[in-house]
């Protein structure tokens, strides 16, 4: 048998270059494959742009199903607090340091699959609740038209204090689990420590139940004065609770969007100072804007924080070394040192005290992003509260950015409904600044505490906050 077939003989089988042009093309097509980015699903209506799933129970909320966390895959689950306000602006230096401590520690107590989201917001007064609550009613007694009087007073101060302005504070904590049995034990534990900081702090955690999340979420999104009917467990099943929190519509442009008859703007904190004042949210809530300012945190694990450190500090050390020695080439044998007051040299400083907290102060790492959400009547007022809110925000040395092209997914982080997870890539704005706790705990949330008892007699203006003080003294404690 000859060695050397004939050429027929050889008529089906491919030569090696073929075959290794076949498998170029497959590797280039199996790689274009990969990088092929996923289509943007396009929200056909308003409800669709509300950024959760579902309710599963009387608190809970479903945000996100199957995430992928490291190698693990999970849902996200969130719950929604009222945090009462306290006096902080008003009480001496060292009860502030004191109130930054516990929040501090609060800050402390959570770990890598929770975030948390701070949400400030700042909306009109329900005109309903507010007669209802607040002013007097007639009696037949001969005395009306003075309680005529008074309550003309009290509108008058109202229209002129805050304009008209209510803040409030909410806590959202998001978890991620396997299901929602396990995200309830998470919750349980959680809401022990939160409770626990908050009670020492001189304030407390009031849960919000599914309607109580509905209301907020039409506070922002519809009207403060819009009468919504409680949902029943039935439409919260088939997911109809949406129709009654989510505008009529609603359109986003490159910088700005618009939803029933307001234009609105999500601005999110880009640079951070070196040292951050305890007053930024107060300066900001003070500008009497309707507006939400949302903090969104991430935790990281004390022991990746540390190892991640190390790295970065080992990598700038090594370029810090590689440029002295390519500028002292340069200079002929002289040394120079070409990072002494550089961005790098201060870097390598920013990073070393971060490990010295981490290490020797009991602290934590964190990923923080800031988004503040402004809304108007018009276009021309929305630019001109943009220019006031950047002001603001250039005297505390931070830098805004309009999220151009990213309004959706800033409104998604911006919203109190807990999409502060920096692993929600499509609801979350991917922009985020490594913060040590107490770095974080300099953002205050608190300001005053308010003075606004139901059937109480107005005693003027509270001077922090500039809101009316509606006392009731029988509800003293020696009263």
């Amino acid at each position: 048998m000859s060695l050397f077939k004939k050429k027929s003989d050889t008529s089906g089988i491919k030569s090696a270059k073929e075959l290794d042009k076949e498998r170029e093309a497959k590797s280039k097509h199996s790689k274009k494959e990969r990088n092929k980015k996923e289509k943007r699903k396009i929200k056909r209506t308003t409800i669709q742009t509300m950024p959760y799933e579902c309710f599963v129970s009387n608190y809970v909320m479903l945000n996100k199903t199957g995430v992928r966390i490291g190698k693990q895959t999970a849902n996200l689950y969130s719950k929604t607090y009222l945090v009462p306000d306290i006096n902080y602006s008003s009480v001496p230096i060292d009860k502030q340091e004191e109130l930054q401590a516990l929040y501090i520690e609060l800050l402390n107590g959570f770990d890598d699959t929770v975030s948390l989201q701070v949400s400030i917001l700042n909306t009109q007064i329900n005109k309903e609740e507010f007669t209802e609550k607040i002013l007097l009613k007639d009696k037949n007694d001969g005395l009306d038209s003075e309680r005529h009087e008074f309550n003309e007073i009290l509108n008058d101060k109202i229209i002129h204090s805050q304009n008209g302005l209510k803040c409030r504070k909410f806590f959202t904590v998001t978890v991620a689990a396997i299901n929602f049995d396990t995200a309830n034990t998470r919750f349980f534990n959680i809401e022990a420590h939160m409770i626990n900081c908050l009670n020492r702090m001189g304030t407390e955690l009031i849960p919000l139940t599914a309607n109580d999340r509905v209301r907020l979420m039409a506070d922002i999104l519809r009207d403060v004065d819009c009468k919504i009917l409680p949902c029943s467990r039935d439409e919260f099943a088939r997911k109809a609770e949406k129709q009654h929190c989510c505008p009529e519509y609603m359109e986003f442009k490159k910088d700005y969007f618009l939803f029933n008859e307001k234009f609105a703007r999500c601005i999110a904190i880009q640079k951070y100072p070196a040292s951050i004042i305890d007053t930024i949210f107060k300066n900001i809530i003070e500008l009497n804007q309707s507006m939400i300012i949302t903090e969104n945190l991430d935790f990281v694990e004390q022991s990746e924080a540390i190892s991640l450190l190390q790295r970065k500090n080992t990598d700038m050390k090594y370029e810090a070394l590689t440029k002295v020695k390519r500028s002292s080439e340069a200079a002929k044998g002289a040394f120079v040192d070409p990072i002494e007051g550089s961005q790098l040299q201060k870097d390598m400083a920013a990073a070393q005290a971060l490990l010295t907290d981490l290490q020797e102060r009991n602290e934590k790492m964190l990923r923080g992003q800031i988004i503040i959400m402004i809304t108007a009547d018009s276009y021309e007022e929305l630019e001109k509260n943009t220019d006031a809110l950047k002001i603001t925000l250039r005297k505390f040395q931070l830098q805004p950015m309009r999220c151009a092209g990213l309004q959706e997914e800033a409104f998604d982080s911006v919203l109190p409904v807990g999409n502060a997870s920096s692993v929600d890539k499509e609801k979350n704005l991917q922009i985020r600044r490594t913060l040590s706790s107490s770095a974080t705990a300099g953002f205050m949330p608190f300001n005053a505490k308010e003075l606004l008892h139901e059937g109480g007699l107005y005693y003027g203006q509270n001077k922090m906050t500039q809101n009316l003080i509606i006392f009731d003294r029988r509800k003293l404690v020696n009263s």
